[in-house]
This record gives structure tokens, C-alpha cells and sequence, in this order.
């Protein structure tokens, strides 16, 4: 064999070394395992890109948006354009996050789920209050509340803003022969006139 054929694939490599081409990293997937507990669990996939050398740091580029999610079993867990992993079923899966022609697989694993979950104020309701600013100072948290409705700043007395939506006002806020025509929920997403607005 001639010494050129030998030498060529080196040659090569020089060559595209000298041009600043370099194989991009394999992104990394944090969480790289995930572990979702009960009905309404959710994880949030964030992806980076490492440096040719080293370990993802707080400077590395962030891919989470630009990467393409598919669940391998979505009867058991989905996730949607934006990474987030969210539980439908007991049982096992798996996210393939593509970048390029690169593939990263990371497993998922459902467990927990029940036919009538338990929906508890404190967990999940309150929160959902917080994040959409029903319990900040200058809605319904201030001192008198609006419109005769109270809540604590931030959901700190979860006891009260319990009662204050269920007891209070003989109870109008809530429908439980109708969920769907509640006011709490009617007034947020502008159904009747609301002074903060539509906020779900």
C-alpha cells in the first residue's frame, strides 16, 4: 500500500483541524434519568452544550428550546416542544432529545398514579393562586382583599384562603354540582366581568 494512502486520513484531519472544524459535544440532559411520582408529576428537561473540553457550566448555551423532544411511549409519559416530561401512566419510557444528527436518550420511569387522585388545596391548588398573582399584595392580598375576597400574601395561611373560597359568602364562590361554573374559575378566565383581568 502506498505511504500516501497511510497518510491521508491524518492529513485530513490536520486539515479540517486548520479550517476550526471541530465534532460538536453530545448535549448534556439534566435531569439524565427521570422519576415522576403520582398523577400530576411533571419534570422540566434542561438541555446544554458542553465545551469541547470539560463539564456544562452556568456559561454553557442552553438548547432546551432549540432540541427536538419525542416520548418513545407518550400512553406513558409525554413531553411537549419546550422539554417538559409529564406523567400519564405507571410504567416506563423514554425521551429522545435530538440535536442534529445527535440523540440522547433519557429514561423515564411513571409510578404512583391512581384511578381518583387526591386533589389537596395546599400542594396544588395555592400554587396555582401564587403563579397567577391572585395572592400578591396588590390583588386580593392586599389588607381588605378585592371585591370582598381575601387571601394571604403569598398563600402563607393555606386554612384561610380555603375558607375564604369555599365557607365564605355562603359558599357562591364555588359550584360543586357544576365545577365548570364556578365563580372562582368564571371570574379569572373573564367569563363574567373580573377587575384583575383574565389570569387563567
Amino acid at each position: 500500500m502506498h505511504d500516501w494512502l497511510l497518510r491521508l486520513p491524518l492529513a485530513l484531519c490536520g486539515v479540517l483541524a486548520f479550517a476550526g472544524w471541530t465534532a460538536a459535544a453530545t448535549p448534556v440532559v439534566t435531569p439524565s434519568n427521570v422519576e415522576l411520582q403520582g398523577n400530576f408529576a411533571q419534570v422540566q428537561l434542561v438541555v446544554q452544550q458542553p465545551p469541547e473540553s470539560g463539564s456544562v457550566g452556568i456559561d454553557s448555551p442552553d438548547l432546551t428550546r432549540s432540541v427536538t423532544y419525542t416520548s418513545t411511549h407518550p400512553e406513558i409519559a409525554t413531553v411537549n416542544a419546550a422539554g417538559r416530561v409529564a406523567a400519564v401512566a405507571n410504567g416506563t419510557s423514554e425521551v429522545l432529545v435530538q440535536s442534529g444528527d445527535q440523540t440522547v436518550r433519557v429514561p423515564v420511569t411513571v409510578a404512583g398514579l391512581v384511578e381518583r387522585p387526591v386533589v389537596a388545596f395546599r400542594e396544588f391548588v395555592s400554587p396555582v393562586l401564587s403563579h397567577a398573582g391572585c395572592n400578591q399584595g396588590a390583588c386580593h392580598a392586599s389588607q381588605f382583599g378585592k371585591g370582598g375576597f381575601v387571601l394571604s400574601v403569598v398563600g402563607f395561611d393555606p386554612d384561610k384562603d380555603w375558607n375564604s373560597m369555599i365557607r365564605d359568602r355562603e359558599g357562591r364562590r364555588v359550584n360543586p354540582m357544576e365545577p365548570d361554573a364556578s365563580l372562582l374559575l368564571k371570574k379569572p378566565m373573564m367569563a363574567v366581568p373580573h377587575g384583575g383581568g383574565q389570569r387563567l
